[in-house]
């Protein structure tokens, strides 16, 4: 896998914002013209000589002079000017990476958006300050794919930002660019639903009935045992698999049967554990404060780590390479996982029960669904799922379609039947529905809620 190399950029762009300035009290002659001093500090504490010239009288000079302190008291003054690519290298690989730490994922986005479309239709070496908001449309109405159009809005935004906030520009024309391009956007959108040449059809993901949970759960377990752990957590806890695979023994409090959530595994931006075959299962932090929380564990599933932990002693006295590393979900030597896995077991696992084709990910709709369908409060459903607020998780997160799993009994019923026979499999399935409803304790959401 490809490492981060971070491009050598200017020590200047690493001063920081202008924190302070200082003036000399005379207009300086310099080859029969005259030119005005100052001394500017930054935030990183560096401070930084500069002299304007070339001025025929000492009168436009001190006129120059004034300008420069109105522009430095608007922060409107640019010390230093930076081509597209200087600012942009520095601002992903430095800025977003060393200071507001941005994901690994979230870095490839943003470089994509940056290196094949930004820079592709501007000229790197253009300066920054010489870009307007005409520059910035340019980029948007190149964009067709919505899902790239927003990344791009994130990016331009932020980027502007910063650069108008630190003064390596003095102005930031993506706001009204995006606004702009988003008025275009709703504008066209409602005109084509108005003409009949588009539909809405809303986004429907894939939700598991319980029967269905119960399926998957069983046929796991029997034909890919290493997947049924992390499959388990995922649906009875509704954690991101990242949050999963990084899932540790000491995380359990087995006595108030509660799992707590404090990291997820993925790869860093320096490239760590490389050597250590772990370069993408980095111990790092959850995805937001929120994502720092303390989940309720059915009793069946403490069970069933209990188990898991038998089974981790075993192995760890067994196998002379085991590493000790306290991973819940582990290979057979003792490292973790990582988030892809069990991409295509999952898939097989899917055909195998003739369930519909969905993504891990779907399987935290289908937890948020089938709590919500059972009146857990909203609020305890988010606070589980690691959310800022209640908005997200209804929107996103709870899909329930117009004919609900429970009003589909006699469908639901027949399907098992097919199937059941077919896999030599009893009606009888050990993982009552009762118990799958344990995922949040009475004591917690009566809480919560």
């Amino acid at each position: 896998m490809k490492m981060i190399e971070k491009p050598v950029i200017k020590e200047s762009l690493q001063y920081g914002a202008i924190i302070s300035w200082k003036f000399r009290d005379t207009i300086t002659p310099v080859r029969k013209k005259f030119a005005y001093r100052f001394l500017l500090t930054f935030s990183n504490g560096m401070e930084y000589p500069m002299q304007k010239g070339g001025y025929h009288t000492k009168t436009e000079a001190l006129k120059a002079k004034e300008f420069t302190i109105t522009e430095l008291h608007s922060k409107k003054f640019v010390p230093f000017e930076y081509t597209l690519k200087e600012f942009f290298d520095f601002w992903l690989y430095y800025y977003m990476s060393d200071v507001e730490k941005i994901s690994y994922n979230t870095f490839c986005n943003y470089r994509n958006i940056i290196y094949n479309y930004i820079l592709k239709i501007w000229d790197p070496n253009k300066k920054i300050v010489d870009i307007e908001r005409n520059d910035i449309n340019k980029i948007l109405n190149s964009i067709e794919k919505k899902g790239i159009l927003k990344s791009a809005y994130t990016v331009l935004r932020s980027s502007f930002s910063y650069a108008k906030s630190h003064q390596i520009t003095r102005s930031n024309p993506a706001i009204t660019a995006i606004r702009m391009k988003k008025k275009a956007v709703r504008k066209a959108y409602h005109q084509a639903m108005r003409d009949g040449t588009l539909t809405y059809e809303e986004k429907q993901n894939p939700i598991l009935s319980i029967p269905q949970i119960s399926l998957l759960l069983l046929t796991c377990k029997n034909t890919k045992p290493e997947m049924y752990i992390p499959l388990l957590l995922s649906l009875t806890t509704g954690l991101r698999i990242s949050e999963v695979i990084a899932i540790k023994f000491s995380d359990i409090d087995w006595w108030e049967g509660e799992l707590h959530i404090r990291r997820q595994l993925g790869r860093t931006l320096s490239n760590d554990g490389a050597d250590e075959e772990r370069l993408c299962t980095q111990e790092v932090k959850t995805k937001s404060r929120s994502g720092n929380r303390t989940i309720p564990l059915g009793n069946f599933i403490i069970d069933e780590l209990i188990v898991a932990r038998h089974k981790y002693e075993a192995m760890q006295k067994s196998n002379p390479d085991f590493q000790d590393l306290d991973f819940v979900c582990f290979k057979e030597n003792g490292l973790p996982y990582n988030r892809s896995s069990f991409g295509k077991p999952f898939k097989k696992l899917l055909a195998e029960c003739n369930l519909p084709d969905l993504r891990w990910h779907d399987l935290r709709h289908t937890y948020a669904t089938v709590l919500k369908e059972n009146d857990i409060s909203l609020k305890a459903i988010s606070s589980c799922m690691g959310h800022n607020g209640t908005k997200v998780t209804e929107e996103v997160y709870i899909n329930i379609p117009k004919e609900t799993v429970y009003e589909c009994e006699k469908q639901i019923a027949a399907f098992i039947v097919d199937i059941l026979p077919r896999t030599n499999l009893t009606l009888d399935i050990p993982i009552p529905e009762k118990d799958l409803l344990e995922f949040l304790p009475a004591k917690v959401y009566n809480m919560v809620g």
